[in-house]
């Protein structure tokens, strides 16, 4: 015991003699350690592919996700060759809503190891509720230069289409725009396709919903009106082709119609139309998108759709809409009296 003892008073004074110079090494010695460590570390910087979240069925995107992340490795340099291609970063949030949304990032899979990844923690992404409406088609048709005809009557089958994408979005939308065309006079009726011009972002064409469009346009030599034998010219209202609840259109505007036939026509047999993009928001009672719709397309109709007669322009090809909302009137004490009526 008392050797024991011994040893151990010799081992503290070797501990303790110059004590200082020997904790100075030691730290030394560690500092060395990791510096040499570090100094094996490397940083590379890759740009990881982003993984599109689903989001539920009744909402859409409406803010970008961007397409790569960047993210830095570190870590020892002889574990850094491996191709970044193999991982990529998903976005997680277990119950998204309509508006921002706070989504976690994580990548998949976890990196090498040894290897530390760095990356932002998170994103916010922006949805909306998911809606569809139907919008007049509009096209933009110019005559080469040069010509001595005009543009006539122009039709398009169809003549509306169907939309989807952000609420927010479509309820501001009048209308879906076609790719301008310059036409090249030929024969009297120039004939073609016309592909739907691009749509705002987060906005799509609903499905079923055609990308071409049949445009046919009439090419009238400049001279013709109502006065050349056969031509007829009538002056017509133009109303809503669709129904506006809680709405209606101010002043209807009128068109004339130069058409061709054996004799003139009855009167009613010809109706112009336009389909009108308006609606009532029922929470705000506003007049969506706006209560004022310029250069929308008109549309002939004839209620006995026979070829006795061809239409060969409309003029303005385009009106100016403006509506209103409807009053409803109180009810009467009659009626009034009848309602309590019925309720007993």
């Amino acid at each position: 015991m008392e050797l024991f003892l011994d040893r151990l008073v010799l081992v503290k004074e070797a501990l303790l003699e110059n004590w200082k110079a020997k904790l100075g090494s030691l730290i030394v010695a560690i500092i060395f350690f990791y510096y040499v460590q570090y100094t094996r570390n490397v940083t590379r910087v890759v740009h990881v592919k982003v993984d599109i979240p689903a989001v539920p069925e009744h909402l859409v995107l409406n803010s970008r996700i961007p397409s790569f992340v960047k993210v830095e490795f570190f870590g020892p340099q002889e574990v850094m060759d491996f191709n970044p291609a193999n991982f990529k970063i998903i976005l997680i949030n277990p119950g998204p809503g309509p508006g921002e949304n706070r989504y976690r990032l994580d990548m998949l899979p976890r990196p090498p190891e040894g290897i530390e990844a760095r990356f932002d923690e998170g994103m916010t992404v922006t949805l909306d509720r998911l809606a569809e409406r139907t919008l007049p088609l509009v096209g933009d048709f110019q005559l080469n230069s040069g010509s001595d005809v005009r543009i006539g009557a122009v039709t398009m089958h169809p003549q509306t289409i169907r939309v989807s994408g952000p609420a927010s979005v479509l309820d501001v939308m009048d209308r879906v725009s076609l790719n301008p065309l310059r036409i090249t006079p030929g024969t009297p009726d120039y004939a073609t396709r016309v592909l739907v011009s691009t749509l705002p972002e987060f906005v799509r064409l609903a499905d079923d919903q055609p990308y071409e469009i049949d445009v046919r346009v009439k090419l009238l030599d400049s001279t013709a009106n109502e006065s050349t034998e056969g031509i007829f010219l009538r002056e017509l209202p133009v109303n809503c082709d669709n129904a506006i609840p809680g709405l209606k259109l101010d002043e209807s505007p009128t068109v004339k119609v130069l058409y061709r036939a054996e004799a003139s026509v009855a009167e009613g047999r010809l109706t112009a139309h336009t389909f009108c993009p308006v609606f009532l928001d029922p929470n705000t009672r506003n007049i969506l998108p706006s209560l004022r719709i310029p250069g929308i397309p008109v549309h002939i109709k004839d209620a006995l759709a026979q070829k006795d007669i061809e239409i060969l322009e409309v003029t303005p090809s385009v009106v100016n809409l403006q509506f209103s909302v409807q009053k409803v009137r109180a009810p009467t004490q009659v009626q009034k009296g009848m309602e309590e009526h019925l309720i007993r």
